[in-house]
């Protein structure tokens, strides 16, 4: 990428464009959580725990979404509130509690799959392949060169 104005202009409005993008698609999201009484982290976190098949430990579930365990058990405490989750202690450490989604987890999970696959759809809609394999690797070479700055930063 060459240093002069027009460029820098380009890289300013594809950024603009892009978190605009990402805004819509989590705001979508949320809309759909918030009809089922949650709050985007905890719908998250509820296709985790079924995606994994229940059974799934609090460490666990904290590790995978990088959230602090103390995050994880507000979330937990108000999924099983609303009958979503089941939390049993473990026969063998009474440190750890077996989470494993309901019925009613695993009903939501589906229809808001369903809900995603559709929005993905229309989000993409005039893409072809081509362009869809473009935009893929150009993400892909975001995240890389995001990692090594955030790896060069903490080398410091």
């Amino acid at each position: 990428m060459t240093d002069d104005v027009n460029s820098y202009t380009l890289l300013k409005q594809t950024v603009r464009e892009f978190m605009r993008a990402n805004k819509l698609h989590r705001d979508a999201f949320s809309h759909v959580a918030s009809k089922y009484g949650m709050h985007r982290g905890q719908h998250r976190m509820l296709m985790y725990i079924c995606k994994k098949g229940g059974d799934v430990s609090q460490k666990q579930i904290a590790s995978a979404m990088d959230v602090s365990p103390a995050a994880i058990t507000v979330m937990l405490n108000k999924l099983e509130e609303t009958g979503y989750i089941v939390r049993t202690p473990s026969a063998v450490d009474s440190r750890i509690n077996h989470i494993m989604p309901t019925e009613k987890a695993h009903q939501l999970v589906d229809e808001s799959c369903m809900y995603f696959d559709s929005l993905d759809k229309m989000l993409f809609a005039d893409f072809d392949d081509e362009s869809l394999k473009v935009l893929c690797a150009a993400f892909e070479k975001m995240q890389y060169n995001m990692n090594n700055l955030i790896k060069e930063e903490t080398d410091l």
